[in-house]
């Protein structure tokens, strides 16, 4: 987590920024990381002042600093915990949903209410949670536990797993087409995705890949060019 401060005003304590995010875990038998969730909260704005306490109360959240940390917290937890099983971050990510149900009537802070921003803390987990996104979920064990871990042991079988992956996530963009989740997915995995494919796999699978992905983001295609070489 990265907080970068642009405004502070000493009579009211009051500090206006921004929080760049980024989840990642380890792919099995490697030295790498990838990253499962990344973004950017512009609207991350809180009081504070020195020794102030920093006390999570899930009824009674009226400090907005402590309810944005416990938000990502549980976030990035659920958020990992689905890559390791199927919808395996279910409980803890109905956490983060009551902290948006209640930081929405007890505080007026920007981030929390609904269609203010297609991007912000509650449209994130509002759509992560929705039914008709299941399909991204469960994408994102079958990309991560059952392709990415699978590869170092045999990459090719890996790769067939990522790629049932992005059908998955492709499936996901047909259910709720104003959903921004897909699209926020292949831009912080494009690197990654381009080395899986770039050389490697069959040209069938590559067009496949190729097509998915442009149709999630075609802002990337200088990028997703690579794939098919």
């Amino acid at each position: 987590m990265n907080i970068t401060i642009k405004k502070y005003d000493e009579a009211s304590n009051a500090f206006t920024g921004e929080l760049l995010y980024q989840v990642s875990r380890p792919v099995y038998n490697s030295g790498y990381n990838t990253t499962i969730f990344s973004m950017r909260d512009t609207e991350f704005s809180f009081t504070y002042k020195e020794y102030d306490n920093l006390e999570f109360n899930i009824n009674n959240m009226d400090d907005n600093l402590t309810a944005m940390l416990a938000y990502y917290a549980y976030l990035f937890i659920g958020m990992d915990l689905d890559t390791f099983s199927p919808l395996g971050g279910t409980d803890v990510l109905h956490v983060v949903e009551s902290i948006v149900d209640n930081a929405q009537t007890m505080t007026d802070a920007k981030g929390w209410k609904a269609f203010d921003n297609t991007k912000n803390r509650h449209a994130i987990i509002n759509d992560y949670m929705e039914s008709s996104l299941e399909p991204l979920r469960q994408m994102q064990y079958k990309y991560h536990r059952g392709g990415l871990d699978e590869m170092a042991q045999n990459a090719d079988r890996g790769r067939v797993a990522v790629t049932e992956a992005l059908e998955m996530l492709k499936e996901a963009h047909s259910n709720k087409p104003l959903s921004q989740l897909p699209q926020i997915f292949t831009d912080f995995k494009r690197d990654e995705i381009v080395n899986i494919y770039s050389g490697h796999g069959t040209e069938k699978e590559k067009q496949t890949v190729y097509d998915i992905v442009s149709n999630l983001n075609a802002s990337q295609s200088n990028y997703w060019n690579k794939i098919k070489k």
